[in-house]
């Protein structure tokens, strides 16, 4: 049997910055780790299966849940908001499941220019505005033609007439070759790679503008965090406040003071929610672990109710009882160690 042309690759490229992303940002701070696993793990699929899109039915809902064990409802959730932030394209998600967007098509393409391999997007879903190709130009150098054109007088050999062709062509229309990366850059051609946005550098400045100030690094992470949650943070013009001063006002009696009150505000806000959202993932978690150990629903609220008490005791004794062949019944191991922790 001929084998099937593979749609998918063995690999693709990560970007160094992709934490740094707003939108990453804040699909970590509304889902935390598990939020951002999810949207990767859709990403690598897509990536590895079709190339360049993913059709979520219920059964390739269902391989993610199984693998993260993790809700398929809460799985759509995370879905929906990528999609909302534009992680995902919102139209062909909402009516027709299909996750895909125009940076996933972008780096596709560039994935397939290099190792020639021509690419394939269906039209009613594609997203990736290719270049126009030019009229004058021939699309393939390989064959030759049966007429030379009238105003070359030199005879060309046969056998060497395509290498010559083809040379004269990039020369000619500054096509770059797609093994020298580099000759884009110089021709200033447009690449599948996006280029960094401006919000991206103005981060970045800030960043060595701060650590030239002397701003500790841990505070200078919470400025990035805290961006994400209040875009009115008035790092700036603190900062021109403090070299208008002469520098009278400082850092530290100023600039740090000032973004202490930003994390106090964040966790009287947030950081209630996200405790609770925490415990509420370590309780699902725990009952997850439970049903299949294959623990009476009865029992499990027992344990459950003696967790809440001894949630480190309940851990450690889940993890103990886990894939342990030697405990004839979990049941009675794990309700018994509870009981001990927790006297009634």
């Amino acid at each position: 049997m001929p084998k099937t042309a593979k749609k998918g690759f063995t690999y693709f490229r990560f970007e160094t910055d992709h934490f740094y992303d707003p939108k990453v940002k804040k699909l970590k701070n509304k889902y935390g780790m598990e939020g951002w696993a999810v949207y990767h793990f859709i990403v690598n699929e897509i990536y590895r299966v079709e190339g360049c899109y993913m059709l979520m039915d219920s059964d390739a809902l269902f391989d993610i849940s199984d693998y993260s064990r993790m809700e398929e409802e809460r799985i759509s959730e995370i879905i929906s908001f990528c999609a909302e932030l534009g992680l995902f394209n919102k139209e062909l998600w909402q009516k027709r499941q299909i996750l895909t967007s125009t940076d996933i098509q972008e780096l596709y393409v560039g994935i397939c220019k290099t190792i020639h391999r021509k690419p394939s997007i269906s039209p009613d879903i594609c997203l990736y505005e290719t270049e126009p190709e030019r009229k004058d130009t021939p699309v393939s150098c390989n064959a030759r033609p049966d007429v030379l054109p009238e105003k070359s007088s030199v005879q060309v050999p046969a056998e060497t007439y395509s290498q010559t062709a083809c040379r004269d062509i990039r020369e000619q229309a500054d096509i770059p070759r797609e093994n020298k990366p580099h000759k884009i850059k110089e021709k200033e051609i447009s690449s599948p790679t996006p280029p960094q946005t401006a919000g991206k550098n103005e981060e970045d400045f800030l960043s060595r503008e701060l650590k030239y100030m002397g701003v500790p690094s841990a505070y200078i992470s919470w400025i990035s965090f805290l961006k994400g949650y209040y875009p009115e943070l008035p790092v700036e013009k603190a900062i021109e406040d403090i070299k208008g001063s002469g520098y009278c006002l400082t850092t530290a009696n100023y600039l740090l003071p000032l973004i202490d009150n930003y994390i106090a505000k964040y966790n009287a806000e947030y950081g209630r929610k996200d405790e609770e959202r925490r415990q509420k993932k370590a309780s699902c978690d725990r009952q997850r672990t439970l049903d299949l150990l294959g623990i009476p629903a009865k029992v499990q609220q027992e344990i459950l109710q003696l967790g809440s008490i001894a949630p480190v005791v309940l851990d450690a004794t889940l993890k103990e009882t886990w894939g342990n062949k030697k405990i004839k019944s979990p049941t009675r191991f794990i309700l018994s160690r509870m009981r001990q922790a927790v006297p009634a």
